[in-house]
């Protein structure tokens, strides 16, 4: 009897590890050539405005 008691808690245990905070909500369900993740906030035009500055600066090889 304690060795089925032994097997139940470590099959549980084993089963609560999917159940992680860090676990929850992630993509499991891939197509490749598609993304699934949340969408990427637009840049303001001060921050585009320096990106394109500091891109004109660099040489080109």
């Amino acid at each position: 009897m304690g060795r089925v008691l032994m097997v139940a808690c470590v099959t549980v245990l084993i089963g609560l590890t999917g159940c992680r905070e860090s676990e929850q909500d992630r993509i499991i369900d891939f197509d490749p050539g598609v993304y699934k993740g949340k969408k990427d906030t637009p840049l303001s035009q001060e921050t585009l405005d320096k990106l394109r500055s500091r891109a004109s600066i660099q040489e080109t090889p």
